[in-house]
């Protein structure tokens, strides 16, 4: 959330607008929820989806518990005010990586349904994303916040 905030921040000091900023990120427990916000990044900004995908195999391969989680925090900021939407699923590392829409770690996330999240057709992702359910729970809290009024938002 952290993240979020400081991305939500910037834009705003940078625009003088109200904004939103999002940050997600694969936690896998048996890694001890790495590689979390740092999943694009962990190895290097050269790295590409695959090489990423294929190393957190090779590391969850180590140990027996597949589960993780994505988690997605998407913050509203007008100046004055941070409020976070909050989205989480939960599933499990694929034992190779499966599928061909999505990007990032969605070829190696595997929902509940033995799918991952890059066999999906777009559409069904977008309804089950973190990011989806994040976004449903930002605006939950701003209508619930005098419909939005205290916020700024009409």
């Amino acid at each position: 959330m952290d993240n979020a905030k400081k991305k939500a921040l910037e834009i705003y000091e940078a625009t003088n607008e109200t904004t939103i900023a999002d940050d997600s990120g694969l936690c896998i427990n048996c890694l001890n929820g790495f590689p979390g916000v740092m999943t694009h990044r962990f190895l290097g900004e050269d790295a590409i989806d695959r090489e990423r995908n294929e190393y957190l195999i090779k590391e969850v391969n180590k140990y027996k518990d597949r589960s993780a989680s994505v988690i997605c925090n998407i913050v509203y900021y007008d100046g004055n005010n941070f409020v976070v939407g909050e989205g989480k699923i939960d599933g499990f590392i694929a034992k190779e990586c499966r599928g061909s829409n999505g990007f990032g770690f969605d070829e190696i996330f595997e929902l509940s349904n033995g799918l991952t999240l890059a066999e999906l057709l777009p559409n069904e992702k977008n309804k089950k994303s973190a990011r989806a359910l994040a976004l449903t729970h930002l605006k939950e809290k701003l209508d619930n916040n005098v419909k939005g009024e205290k916020y700024g938002i009409k």
